[in-house]
């Protein structure tokens, strides 16, 4: 408690940080939605027993239909 009252209590600082850009190349990160193939092969992965997620769906619930699962799970129309 000690440690964290002196580091959360300390003044402001007096010079701000000079943070540049950085000029190295970029994260190579996937952002566009995943494909019905991707969402397919996820769910054929997936081990029954385990719980989806904080939802609490069963797998089997989600493997139970795979074409309706796919298509509430993939973006597009």
């Amino acid at each position: 408690m000690e440690h964290f009252r002196d580091i959360l209590n300390r003044p402001p600082p007096t010079e701000m940080p000079n943070i540049t850009a950085n000029e190295g190349p970029l994260l190579n990160i996937y952002v566009n939605p995943p494909s019905k193939a991707e969402i397919e092969r996820a769910l054929k992965q997936l081990k029954n027993g385990k719980a989806a997620g904080p939802d609490g769906i069963p797998l089997e619930a989600l493997k139970v239909d795979p074409k309706t699962t796919k298509a509430m799970l993939y973006p597009g129309k």
